[in-house]
């Protein structure tokens, strides 16, 4: 399942922010510490999640078939 860090990595690779999951205000919930990137706003966030969602889903046909052969060193 794809949450909010996720997004985040995503959306802000590398920045700097603490996220508490207790806190239910978005806003407190999440500190952004970055200098150099900036704080993406929760619907921002939100549509992170549902495409990154849509991308997992589309792949687990992928994910199904790769057990299924072999390595490819192992075949040559």
């Amino acid at each position: 399942m794809i949450n909010i860090i996720d997004a985040l990595h995503s959306l802000r690779p590398g920045a700097i922010w603490t996220y508490h999951h207790s806190i239910e205000n978005f806003d407190d919930a999440l500190i952004w510490q970055d200098e150099t990137q900036t704080k993406p706003t929760e619907s921002a966030i939100q549509a992170e999640i549902v495409r990154l969602q849509a991308d997992y889903e589309a792949k687990e046909y992928q994910r199904l078939r790769a057990p299924e052969y072999p390595p490819i060193g192992d075949q040559l």
